[in-house]
């Protein structure tokens, strides 16, 4: 399989550099390139080129922000040469005994990872190791010392909340299972009860299954189908036998690979039943439920924000216009746009942490935008964003806080409803 994705590709690319102009990570330098990475990838997989650890370098070195699969003419789509290209080194040579621990033993755990951010919450906070110069920081293996590590909540979300919560309307319009992803169950839960609130507040009533685990994401970002493929097919099972009108994201990694990555990538057998009813919160508002929300007149005034695409919900899901229709409408906030608001923020998942001055040049770029819009907030719409903003901010002291979406938008809905 992996052959023939590379082939293609290589076959279609015109070499023209469009992806070039256009990748956020291109320094110059002709490997680090999408079109390169095609073209070397297609010189190992037939044995013409001898990978090393320039190869693995060269191939890691990739936001997969789909910046490159967009602009291309010939509709080549690098992000998957290099996901085929990591899944075929990890054949090779192995994951490694971290990510192996992570993607194998802990992911499909819920429970032991419950108790480790659990604790890692409370030792984070007595600690106080976000603060600038902590020694401690040093204890904190492959995190930079300038990151602001983001500290898990005292509860994941999935052990402090009910498996159902009906509509705040007294009538439900739609039934929904809430996905709510691996960031916004340990760290970011003020996020996903936002998302609920939202839900419940537009007249939904809300399923949220605590058997659900990572999407997969991580893993298959990593090379590792296999780890990826297992934690899907838990989740499908529980996805697919359920009675909903809707299965809702907040987070565009996960509502991606529900909707798409499952059987693009993974090779799984998703039925058209079930992709189908795959939705992001401000896609489900804006779009699906067919309602007025209920503003409320004495909002919070949240003053002027700004909105950051995460790539995978806007070139992924294809959702851009409909969280800034949330905005523009919600009293207390005046939305203004940024210079480049698609642009690739520099997180890519665990990218930060692999590459952290390369993801910071990409982030300085972001952050300049963010300055010149005069907005007191930024808002996203994905967890991964979230965290990567929250971190370029708090390194160059800058004053605006991040927020996701939902949390925007559910303080502007009446609690009246």
């Amino acid at each position: 399989m992996y052959l023939e994705i590379i082939e293609e590709a290589a076959r279609n690319c015109m070499k023209c550099g469009f992806c070039r102009a256009s990748c956020p990570l291109f320094d110059g330098v002709e490997t680090n390139s999408p079109r390169a990475k095609v073209r070397m990838s297609r010189a190992v997989v037939r044995g013409e080129m001898d990978p090393g650890d320039w190869y693995w370098g060269a191939m890691s070195l990739c936001l997969n922000c789909k910046t490159c699969r967009a602009e291309c003419p010939a509709g080549v789509e690098v992000d998957r040469v290099v996901l085929a290209a990591r899944a075929e080194m990890v054949k090779r040579r192995g994951l490694g005994p971290i990510k192996s621990a992570i993607f194998h033993r802990l992911l499909p755990n819920p429970s032991l990872i419950a108790r480790l951010s659990s604790a890692a919450s409370v030792a984070g906070r007595l600690s106080a190791i976000n603060r600038p110069g902590n020694p401690l920081r040093l204890a904190l293996p492959g995190i930079p010392r300038e990151m602001r590590v983001p500290l898990p909540a005292r509860r994941p979300f999935l052990a402090s909340t009910p498996e159902f919560l009906p509509s705040l309307t007294g009538k439900s319009i739609a039934k929904a299972i809430y996905f709510v992803g691996c960031a916004q169950n340990y760290i970011y839960t003020d996020a996903a009860r936002s998302t609920v609130s939202v839900l419940r507040k537009s007249g939904v009533d809300v399923l949220i299954p605590r058997e659900q685990v990572c999407c997969g994401t991580p893993a298959f970002n990593s090379g590792d189908i296999e780890g990826a493929r297992a934690l899907a097919e838990r989740d499908l099972q529980i996805l697919a036998g359920a009675d909903v009108d809707f299965i809702v994201t907040s987070c565009g990694s996960c509502g991606l690979t529900l909707r798409e990555e499952w059987s693009r990538t993974l090779g799984l057998e998703v039925p058209e039943t079930l992709s189908s009813k795959v939705v992001d919160i401000t896609e489900l508002l804006v779009e699906r439920l067919g309602v007025s929300l209920p503003w409320s007149r004495d909002a919070r005034p949240f003053g002027r924000v700004t909105y950051h695409d995460s790539c995978h919900l806007n070139r992924g899901m294809g959702v851009s216009a409909q969280p800034r229709k949330l905005l523009s409408a919600a009293p207390g906030v005046e939305f203004v746009e940024m210079a480049d608001a698609a642009r690739c923020c520099g997180g890519g998942g665990a990218f930060c942490l692999y590459h952290p001055d390369d993801s910071q040049r990409v982030a300085e770029v972001k952050m300049a935008a963010v300055a010149a819009s005069g907005a007191q907030a930024v808002v996203t719409g994905c967890p991964s964003c979230l965290m990567q903003l929250e971190d370029s901010l708090f390194r160059r002291r800058m004053p605006q806080m991040a927020l996701h979406v939902s949390q925007v938008v559910d303080a502007a809905l009446s609690s009246e409803c």
